[in-house]
């Protein structure tokens, strides 16, 4: 057993001191108390016995001096109260007549002439013997029958004296009893104090060593003291023997379960990379073929026009709905994994962004509705997402298009309070009852049936997937609706978020305002398309040609490094898919900007859109567009990427 750690020792009084303030006490009332009490005792007797024996020999003169006053003899009175003032204790002595003269009066010679307490006892003189004379302070003698009055003066310090002697008497007795009790006590206490104290000492010792024996002198309860810590201290050995036992045994379990969730937990972080990894190919994988669906659609809606290119606007709309349900289940399966939504920062302006989600989701929505935007005259620049805020934007439209049959929907933006930028979607749909307001932003969530079954409504994931994006951006999204009136679904951004890292500059296509004097034709000029899938790559080469641009195409990546490697400077602008055989575009453009001191603008085309990828997409320069994307989208981009790149180049000195 340890020793005892001192801090947890409480700090009161000793034994021994206690035991010296317990004497103390005791010898201090009984020392005042028992003499106080001795010494009024004795005094009440010795008092009372004066004054009785003063009473007697005033009596005794009474009745010798009945004579005396009836003769009138005054040397008969006179030699009276000479022989009664010899008496001890006795002060003075007076004979007083009928009248009240003093007859004789005659006062003690010697110590005790003077006397710090005195008491006076009177007797009458009578004609007739009366008996014991009465105190003073009794009564008054009758003067019809009294010859005369005899007052003594008796002094009472013998009396006190003899009180204090007793009480002086007493107090050494005490002293003495309670010397010896204190030195019995004392060696009591040690017989009992010491063997305790080496008990404590040998408490710190560990539980299998032997307390030494008790000494012999030692009173009963002591003995039994040490076999009953004997036998607790042979007890806790055996415990302790026990819990090292299974202490040993756990350390064991531990370590072996310790290593069972090591290995559960690397296996399930491979898991985890394998899963993310997965859903960036099935991300991949399931864009690209949407993109070759919606180009080919596109390619025969040109080619068609009339009631025969009614299918065709059916197999563009069911592919935009496709694109953001595989959007939304991709994003459900990285949030359910533990993985954050991922968020990259750049600076934009707004105004721009919704010009384009304007555009791109026109045609997509029901002929019936129309979508408005309405934006203040001065822009509003920001700092965030923009990929995100833009799949935000879609599904809130598209999810107005979906409830509204026959009305507007209006896009609006405007500044708010507290550097905020504020985006609404406002649509003449059926309305939201008041009870569900809230559950809308549940996942897998549709409504109620009589709203739910009345449209198609999708999977429920769209506005749960908004609100959190939004929040992982640092702003909000609230609703508000009327049941047949419609909704109004409000977004506020912070212009400027907290703790957001803003990777370097890069100018975004639709951010860049050109005078028209600024804006060339793409006739003549050179792009380079780099596409594996010749799905996608015949049918964007012929958009881009038909935009006027001459066109070099090739299905690898090889093939586009040993292009650029020819004609370095034959480019305006190069266009790569990312993911291809022998060069991924991320490497080929790694190389441009490490070989050349000039490379043409670039629009990298992927189907992964991770951050990582799109920070590593900002620090090259290019510019990202996520798949499936629309030809005009990317001939927009592509043209203005080549304006912005041809005016730096006349502001560049030399």
């Amino acid at each position: 057993m340890p020793p005892t750690n001192d801090a947890s020792v409480p700090t009161g009084k000793s034994y021994g001191r206690q035991l010296i303030e317990a004497f103390l006490v005791i010898a201090l009332v009984l020392g005042l108390a028992v003499p106080l009490i001795l010494f009024w005792t004795a005094w009440q007797q010795a008092r009372l016995f004066s004054l009785s024996t003063a009473e007697e020999l005033a009596t005794i003169l009474a009745e010798d001096a009945r004579y005396a006053l009836l003769v009138g003899s005054r040397p008969d009175a006179e030699a009276l109260v000479d022989s009664l003032i010899k008496f001890p204790d006795l002060t003075h002595a007076r004979l007083l007549d009928a009248e009240g003269r003093i007859v004789v009066a005659q006062s003690a010679v010697g110590p005790h002439a003077q006397a710090n307490k005195a008491a006076t006892v009177e007797a009458p003189v009578a004609a007739d013997a009366q008996g014991r004379a009465p105190a003073l302070d009794t009564r008054t003698p009758d003067r019809a029958t009294a010859l005369g009055r005899v007052i003594l003066t008796v002094s009472l310090d013998r009396a006190a004296s003899v009180a204090r002697e007793t009480a002086q008497a007493s107090l050494l007795q005490i002293g003495g009893l309670m010397l010896l009790l204190g030195v019995a006590v004392v060696r009591l206490s040690l017989r009992m104090l010491t063997p305790l104290g080496t008990l404590v000492h040998h408490l710190g010792d560990p539980l299998g060593t032997a307390i030494p024996p008790a000494p012999s002198a030692s009173p009963a309860e002591v003995h039994r003291l040490y076999a009953a810590v004997g036998a607790m201290r042979a007890r806790l050995a055996e415990n302790q023997r026990q819990l090292e036992a299974h202490a040993e045994e756990l350390e064991a379990k531990v370590a072996a379960r310790t290593q069972a969730l090591r290995a559960a937990r690397d296996a399930a972080e491979q898991a985890n990379r394998a899963k993310t990894l997965f859903l960036a190919n099935v991300s991949h994988e399931l864009r690209t073929p949407l993109q070759a669906i919606i180009l080919h659609a596109r390619l025969l809606e040109r080619q068609r026009s009339g009631p025969d290119s009614a299918p065709l606007a059916v197999i563009l709309r069911a592919s935009n709905q496709l694109l953001a349900l595989i959007e939304q289940l991709l994003n459900l399966a990285k949030v359910e994994s533990g993985h954050a939504i991922e968020v990259t920062y750049q600076r934009f302006a707004l105004g721009p962004l919704l010009e384009e989600v304007v555009a791109t989701l026109t045609p997509t929505l029901s002929r019936r509705n129309r979508l408005e935007l309405k934006r203040p005259p001065a822009d509003i620049t920001l700092i965030s997402d923009r990929g995100r805020l833009t799949q935000v934007l879609y599904n809130l439209v598209r999810n107005a298009d979906k409830f509204t049959d026959g009305g507007v929907i209006q896009l609006t933006l405007e500044a708010g309070d507290a550097g905020e930028a504020v985006i609404q979607v406002i649509d003449q749909g059926v309305g939201i009852p008041p009870e569900e307001r809230e559950r809308i932003f549940e996942p897998f969530y549709q409504g109620v049936s009589g709203v739910a079954g009345s449209v198609s409504s999708g999977i429920g994931l769209g506005l749960w997937l908004s609100r959190r994006i939004l929040e992982a951006l640092g702003g909000n999204i609230r609703v508000r609706s009327a049941p047949g009136v419609g909704s109004c679904f409000r977004i506020a951004l912070s212009v400027t978020p907290g703790g957001a890292v803003v990777p370097p500059a890069v100018p975004q296509p639709s951010d860049a305002v050109l005078a028209p004097a600024d804006r060339s034709e793409p006739r003549g000029q050179r792009l380079l398309l780099a596409e594996d899938e010749e799905s996608i790559r015949a049918p964007l080469a012929l958009f881009l040609r038909e935009a006027g641009f001459d066109v070099d195409a090739c299905a690898d990546g090889t093939a586009a490094l040993a292009l650029l490697d020819q004609r370095p400077n034959a480019y305006a602008g190069v266009i790569l898919d990312h993911r291809m055989p022998g060069c991924q575009g991320l490497d080929i453009l790694a190389h441009l900007r490490a070989s050349a001191t000039k490379t043409p603008p670039a629009v990298i085309l992927t189907g992964d859109d991770r951050a990582p990828l799109q920070a590593a997409i900002a620090r090259l320069g290019a510019h990202l567009m996520v798949k499936p994307v629309l030809p005009e989208q990317l001939i927009a981009t592509i043209v203005r990427l080549i304006e912005q790149s041809a005016q730096a180049d006349r502001s560049t000195p030399g």
